[in-house]
């Protein structure tokens, strides 16, 4: 008699929690289920939203979207239009970031200093006059 070491795992990780109905205090128990990373419901409740289904019915809805858009040119056309719009725009606003740290790298603030004290010398020379 064998046992795999994911059947021991199963045992050790496999939890069970029980709890009440706070309306009308029914048992409820659910216990883990490790192969979707989540809980199932044993008895006494019902399952209102369940995050897997709704990932896979978001996967087929894309996928089958994708297949439409690859059977109709125009909407494919239409599809890069608006790729190579978006990649315009962003060009454009990297040309101008890149245009501002130019400008911010050009600012000397020693040379700053040095110009208004060189306006401040010439004006208190014209002021002597």
């Amino acid at each position: 008699m064998e046992i795999s070491l994911t059947a021991i795992l199963r045992k050790i990780f496999q939890k069970q929690m029980r709890g009440r109905c706070p309306n009308c205090l029914a048992e409820i128990t659910f216990k883990t289920d490790l192969e979707n990373c989540d809980y199932q419901q044993e008895h006494g409740a019902t399952r209102l939203f369940e995050a897997f289904k709704l990932y896979q019915q978001e996967e087929k809805a894309k996928e089958t979207q994708e297949e439409e858009d690859k059977k109709d040119p125009m909407k494919m056309l239409e599809k890069r239009t608006k790729m190579s719009r978006a990649e315009m725009e962003a060009m454009g606003k990297l040309e101008e970031l890149q245009e501002i740290n130019r400008r911010h790298e050009a600012f000397d603030p020693d040379k700053y200093l040095e110009n208004q004290r060189m306006l401040q010398a010439e004006v208190s020379c014209l002021c002597s006059l």
